[in-house]
This record gives C-alpha cells, sequence and structure tokens, in this order.
C-alpha cells in the first residue's frame, strides 16, 4: 500500500498540530533513483489501552509518504477507546485485531506472522516514528541490500505532547558486544528498539520469533541472536523515538527489565559468568575495554552527489 497523503486521513483532534497531526513527510517517488521497486515495509504495533497516544503513533506510521508499507495493529481488548481509533484508521491498515492476546510480545509475534514485507519493525503504540523516516529505511535496504540486514537511527526520545525532547548519541556497534549482551544500559548504552529495523532473511535465521518468555526484555534478547547472523549498522539518520511517560512499563519496572536482561545473558554462552558478581565484574571491563579499543564502523551515510546510501567503508 502506498501511504496515505494528510488529506486523505481524519482530522486531527482540536489544538493538535505539527507532526503527526498537520505535518507530513515528502511523496517518496513510486521507484528507487535507480529505478528499483522499494522494499515492502512492515511495522507491526502492538497496543493495549495507550488512546492517549495511538492514534499520533498510527498516524506517524501512515504519513510517511512511503509506496511499499505494510502496517499491522495488535491490540489486546483495550478498553479505553483504542479500538474506536483503530476503527477510525482501519481502511489503511493491513490487518487490525481487538482481541485478548497473552501480551506485547506475543501480539507482536501474531503481528509478524501474517506480514510479507521484505523489511521488518515493531513500534509500540506510545511512540512515533520520525518525519521522513521510511524514505531513509528504505533507501538504505534498497541501496545496500547485498551488504545490511539489520539498522538502528539515532536515539530520540519524544516527551508526553509529542515534542523531540531529546536527542541521543548512539554507541559504536559492535557484533561480539551484541552477542554477549553488553548493550544494557549498564555496561554500555542500550540500542533502541525504536528505529531498529532488520530484513526478513534475517529474522528468520534468527528464529523468526520473540521470545515470549520474556515480559520486558525480550528486544534485547533479539538483538544478542540477531548479532549472531549479521552486523548491525548505524544509520545517520533520525527513524523513531521513545516517548517518556509515567504509565510507560519501562518506568514502572525497570527493575524487572534489568533482572530479565540478566537471564538473558546467564543463558547465553558464556553465561555461566553472571552467576557471579567478581565474574560479571570482570566480563564488563572487559567489554568497555573492547569497546573503546575498537574503532568505530558500521556506519551508514547519505551521499546526495549519487543519491544512494553508503556504508563509512565505501
Amino acid at each position: 500500500m502506498r501511504c496515505p497523503a494528510l488529506a486523505d486521513l481524519p482530522p486531527p483532534p482540536p489544538h493538535r498540530t505539527g507532526w503527526p497531526w498537520t505535518a507530513e513527510s515528502a511523496t517518496v517517488p513510486c521507484s528507487t533513483p535507480g529505478g528499483l521497486a522499494w522494499p515492502r515495509l512492515t511495522v507491526v504495533t502492538p497496543s493495549y489501552n495507550q488512546a492517549d497516544f495511538l492514534e499520533a503513533t498510527i498516524r506517524s506510521v501512515l504519513l510517511q509518504g512511503y509506496p511499499n508499507l505494510e502496517y499491522i495493529v495488535i491490540d489486546g481488548g483495550s478498553n479505553d477507546g483504542s479500538r474506536a481509533i483503530i476503527e477510525k484508521y482501519r481502511p489503511w491498515l493491513a490487518h487490525a485485531v481487538s482481541q485478548p492476546d497473552d501480551g506485547q510480545y506475543a501480539a507482536i509475534n501474531a503481528g509478524f506472522r501474517v506480514s510479507s514485507g521484505a523489511v521488518m519493525t515493531w513500534l509500540n503504540s506510545d511512540d512515533m516514528c520520525a518525519i521522513n523516516s521510511f524514505w531513509a529505511v528504505g533507501g538504505i535496504f534498497g541501496d545496500l541490500r547485498d551488504t545490511v540486514d539489520w539498522i538502528t537511527g539515532i536515539p530520540a526520545m519524544w516527551d508526553r505532547d509529542g515534542n523531540l525532547g531529546l536527542i541521543l548519541p548512539r554507541p559504536k556497534l559492535d557484533r561480539l558486544l551484541l552477542r554477549w549482551g553488553a548493550y544494557d544500559g549498564v555496561t554500555l548504552n542500550f540500542v533502541q528498539q525504536e528505529g531498529t529495523f532488520w530484513s526478513r532473511q534475517l529474522w528468520e535465521a534468527a528464529g523468526g520469533c520473540l521470545d515470549t518468555s520474556f515480559a520486558f526484555a525480550a528486544d534485547y534478547e533479539l538483538w544478542c541472536r540477531l548479532a549472531e547472523h549479521s552486523d548491525l549498522y548505524g544509520a545517520s539518520a533520525l527513524l523513531a523515538g521513545f516517548r517518556r511517560h509515567p504509565r510507560q512499563k519501562t518506568a514502572r519496572a525497570m527493575g524487572a527489565y534489568m533482572h530479565e536482561m540478566a537471564v538473558c545473558r546467564a543463558s547465553r554462552p558464556g553465561g555461566e559468568t553472571e552467576r557471579y558478581w567478581l565474574a560479571r565484574g570482570i566480563k564488563r571491563r572487559l567489554a568497555r575495554a573492547l569497546y573503546h579499543a575498537r574503532r568505530e564502523r558500521n556506519l551508514i551515510f547519505y551521499d546526495p552527489s549519487a543519491s544512494r546510501w553508503i556504508t563509512a567503508s565505501s
């Protein structure tokens, strides 16, 4: 499906202006500058009682001007007005349900099972994509299809009202350290889930599902598995952001998130170090030493003179 134009969508609620209410992304041409079709992009939004933010999330996906979008919303049977919002935008959704499920990660798995996109991501129902981000994502996977299977954008946060409140430094991305689980917010900065995209080929190679034994850290566990198969590349583009507000899961349960990350590391090769505080400390020091010793690589930039995306080593 081609993304709808702003004029095609229902009008925004009163007093809502700017992105994604009264602004829209530039319209992406039907084919790439090289004359190829844009890769189909699948976005899954899991939702449960997030009516305060869900409409902005949906509009931030639909108003991308992208010519080959598959957008899926899986709602867990909300009772706060979310269903009415989903129905409002159903004509532009490839698939949508609202019924009880087994939680966020089961909902994402369900969405991906009925999807067909060559490039995949999920966007939680209180987060937003950045304007013009799918042009960058489609261009990267189109131009670098033989090199890149997995990207993450510049980390960013929205405030409760949808203002871009903070852009964060992206950590250097190292495949070995990803496999170790070193990007845990303590040893090294997190890899932000919002704005991370991967190929279907990589998704299937890594098992083709999120581990639903985790209630909070299935994204972190997925990064460890994806890194077994491919390098993660950092895109020089703002793709999506995390919305900070008091009711979000991570704000209420960061301790549980940290515990689940430790469980994930303990289950991986070499995970016996998680049992002993001294061994954990040594491994953290080693990970940081490796991180600082290695040069930054796996970066992607847009070359306007060539109208294409290139890697730092190109």
